[in-house]
Formats: C-alpha cells, structure tokens, sequence
C-alpha cells in the first residue's frame, strides 16, 4: 500500500478519536442525543433514527412520507403535542418527549398494502436490472417454465417500477422513507435453469436472499450498501464485480469462470468456491474471507497492507511497507490484494 495511503489511514483514525472525545464532552454539556434522533439527525447515509425508530429517507422533510401515516403520531392527537406543556424547560420537556415516544410508539402498526404481480415471457428476457432501496428481495423457481414473474408484496405502488427496456427487466424500489420493521418484498420467480446476460443489482439496505434457485449468468454487478445478499451455488460465466458498504455479501458454492473484482469497505464479504481469472481485491476497514477451490501455487500474488492484516493459505502479512509480490512458477492467475485497516483471509481447499 503506498504510503499516503497509510498516513491517510492514520490520520482518519486519530479524527475518529477526536470525533468520540467531543461527542462525550457535548453529553457533559447537556447535548441532548434524544433530540436529534427525534428530529431524525442521526443517521447513517438515508438511514435515519427517528421518534419512530429506524427508518430510510432520501430525502429529508418530505411531506408525502411524514409521519402522519402512522395515526399514532398524528398532528391532531393531543398526547403528542410537546407544545402543550409551556411550563416544562427544554431539558424536562426532553425527558418527556422521551418517555412519551417510548410509551406511544407502536412498532406493529399495520403495514402498506400495495402490490402488484406481473409476468413476462421468459425468453425475451436476457439481462435484469434491480434498483432497490430497502426491500427484501427473494429469487425462487417459477411453476411455468416460460414465464418470468415478479411481485410485489407489503409495498407502496407510488414507490414501485417494474418494466421491460428492450430485452432488460427492469425493477426498482425507491423508498422516501420506511420504516425497518416494514419492508416490502419483492418475489422474483425464474423457470429452472435460467441464465442470463448480464444482472446488475444495486440493492442499497435491502436484504437479497438468492439461496433457493441455481441462477447464472454471463456477467454480475452487484452493489450493495447497508444491506444484505447471499447466494447459494451461483454461477457466472464470465466478470464478478461486488461492491460493498458498510453491508454483508455471502455467496456459497460460487463459481466465477472469469475475473472477480471486490471492493469492501467496513462490511463484510465471505465467498466459498471457485475464481477461474483473476482476482482483485480491495478491504478498508472490513472483513472478507475467500474459501477457494484449487491451490496457493496457482496463483501470482500483488500484496499490499497497511494496519489491518493479510492471511493467504496459513501466511501472514502486515504493515508492509510498498507491494509485496510473490511469483509462482507455472502460475497462469494473478490475485492482487489490498488491506487497509481491516483483515483478508484466503484458504485453499
């Protein structure tokens, strides 16, 4: 790793420890942390902590999405109106809030009702394209073995898309705000033995479940941000590129005939099975664990770690100063690792 890269590192932890420094020395002083999470300030991204617990926004103070779907927290319900009570100061009024909001939510309210159903021919469908923001997304096997169907479940139409674009299915969830107790779900039946171009799947916080059908494909794309995917005996024919937040990617039994390309940055990456090309990966401050068919002597290696740490087949690297680079004789692959403060771990089987 270069060494601007590794003070960079260095200095962001140092910032961090300032950050948690400050944070204590504002609680002293009476900041109230209740506060911003009622006014949804905490957040992380379009994840935001509200009065109503955790929730999506993308974009913030957006009135078709305001609380009052939820008759608990009304304009007009007199035991929320915090201005009621002028004799309380800004702190005992924060107590009160705080103890209301408690007593008042109500994390089971009933969720949308939206849905749609639609099906497709299967065979003029060769590539999918999924944009979705916080869904829970499962793929299972079609009963017609030609058609390809999508539904949706528990979700807002308004919010909803799912449209052909030549020979591309197009999909797309884009939520203002839900709350995380009520996701929609996506249910996307393929007949058996499909296989397609290209999958593209930018699935932000929602959570993808591709366990239960064998899939391939020429081609895989797939970011994910706070959320989750796994995968159970998947196959592509040729490039994987994964990109990961601060989420969790999972994949079993994978097999990659051509090059993988992986990028974590605080989340986490596992993968058992087989890398055909080339691989490149790239971990910030994550975690990322390749279970690999084959040997170590298969591969020539491009190594380079700051403060967290490389392990290949049983052998650890750390804080190595430059690229370290290992060359295997007869070696037809090349796997280039980067680590910054986070860990890498690839075993052989």
């Amino acid at each position: 790793m270069k060494k601007f890269t590794k003070v960079t590192l260095i200095v962001a932890a140092v910032l961090l420890g300032v950050g948690l420094i400050f944070c204590g020395v504002s609680t002293a002083m009476g900041a109230s942390v209740w506060r911003m999470a009622k006014n949804g300030e905490l957040r992380y991204g379009n994840w935001h902590i509200g009065p109503v617990g955790l929730y999506y926004s993308g974009s913030d103070y957006d009135d078709d999405d305001d609380y009052d779907d939820n008759d608990d927290y009304d304009d007009d319900d007199d035991d929320d109106d915090y201005d009621d009570d002028d004799d309380l100061d800004a702190d005992d009024k924060d107590i009160v809030d705080l103890v209301s909001d408690i007593g008042d939510a109500d994390f089971s309210t009933e969720v949308p009702s939206g849905e749609a159903d639609q099906s497709y021919d299967a065979s003029s469908i060769q590539n999918i394209n999924m944009d979705i923001d916080a869904a829970e997304i499962t793929v299972r096997e079609s009963d017609d073995s030609a058609k390809l169907r999508v539904v949706l479940k528990r979700g807002k139409e308004k919010y909803y898309s799912c449209k052909t674009d030549g020979n591309t299915l197009k999909i797309k969830y884009d939520a203002k705000k839900h709350y995380y107790k009520k996701s929609p779900q996506i249910i996307l039946y393929l007949p058996k033995g499909s296989s397609f171009d290209e999958l593209n799947f930018d699935i932000g916080a929602a959570d993808m479940n591709w366990k239960d059908f064998d899939g391939s494909c020429n081609d895989l794309t797939l970011k994910v941000g706070a959320g989750n995917f796994e995968a159970k005996r998947f196959q592509v024919n040729g490039k994987m590129d994964v990109s990961v937040g601060v989420g969790n990617v999972e994949i079993e039994d994978g097999v990659v005939n051509g090059d993988a390309s992986i990028d974590c940055g605080v989340g986490n990456f596992s993968m058992d099975g087989s890398v055909e090309g080339n691989l490149k990966a790239d971990c910030g401050m994550g975690n990322m664990t390749l279970d690999l068919n084959g040997e170590e002597k298969e591969y020539n290696y491009k190594l380079s770690c700051g403060l967290g740490s490389i392990e290949v087949d049983g052998e650890t690297y750390t804080n190595i100063s430059g690229d370290k680079e290992v060359q295997n004789e007869g070696a037809k692959k090349n796997m280039e690792l980067d680590c910054g403060m986070g860990s890498i771990e690839v075993d052989f089987e």
